[in-house]
């Protein structure tokens, strides 16, 4: 049994020599010892080792769907910015209250009987002006004018009165005209014609009772002379002259021819 095994091996050797299995020196070539615990392809007994497999990936959370029936909640809209509120107005300051121009006569009250020294001499009068004291008058006035007209009939009314008294350009000071006075003495006073032709005061001279209206003018500037015509009544001096008027006043007298 040995010797057969001998035979063997020797017979093994020649076969690796007569196929050259030696390197170019002729070297016989030892195969590499695998170090241990390799697995040496075609041995017996030894499982290849397993291909191992790729981890897997994590997959991503998919996104979850809305419920079609659950209402969806609407994206609130970025509130405008409120316009600013415009600025109100300041209201105009009150018109500081004015006093009226006043005047009074020691003559007649307002509204009463003239008397007779005041009217017309055909009336049997001594054709005096009638006292005036004038008082709140503004302070930015230039000159006072006085008309006196008549408006009953037969004498017209408004443009077409009867005109009994026209003096213009007093001076602001002169706030105190006595009764009967010359105002002719006085430097730059313009006086108009009265219903007959004369100039300066002609007292109340009508056929029955007539009523008779005295208006005392502030005016912010003196009149030119020479006057334009030759008398005003009330609503010709305010139509011609009405621009510069500040205030006035009014008084009223009446008068009854005696029997």
């Amino acid at each position: 049994m040995q010797v057969k095994s001998f035979l063997l091996n020797v017979a093994a050797v020649t076969t690796l020599v007569a196929c050259g299995g030696g390197d170019k020196g002729g070297e016989t070539q030892t195969p590499e010892t695998p170090p241990p615990g390799a697995v040496v392809p075609g041995e017996p007994g030894q499982t290849p080792p397993q291909p191992q497999p790729p981890e897997p990936e994590t997959p991503s959370q998919p996104e979850v769907p809305q419920n079609p029936d659950s209402p969806s909640v609407p994206e609130q809209p970025s509130q405008p910015t409120p316009p600013a509120e415009p600025q109100q107005p300041q209201e105009p300051a009150p018109p500081v209250p004015s006093t009226p121009l006043e005047i009074t006569s020691s003559s007649y009250p307002n509204g009463g009987e003239i008397p007779l020294r005041n009217a017309y001499t055909q009336q049997g009068g001594s054709n005096l002006s009638p006292e005036l004291s004038i008082t709140a008058l503004p302070a930015e006035t230039k000159s006072i004018a006085i008309v006196m007209d008549d408006e009953v009939a037969p004498c017209g009314v408004a443009d077409k009165a009867c005109v009994h008294w026209n003096v213009f350009n007093l001076p602001s000071h002169k706030v105190q005209i006595a009764e009967g006075e010359n105002l002719a003495s006085i430097a730059g006073v313009l006086f108009g014609t009265a219903f007959d032709g004369r100039a300066g005061y002609q007292g109340p001279n009508p056929p029955n009772r007539h009523t008779y209206k005295l208006t005392v003018y502030a005016l912010d500037k003196a009149i030119a002379a020479p006057l334009t015509q030759s008398s005003y009544t009330r609503s010709e001096f305010l139509g011609k002259f009405g621009s510069s008027v500040i205030k006035s006043e009014t008084w009223v007298g009446h008068f009854s021819p005696r029997p």
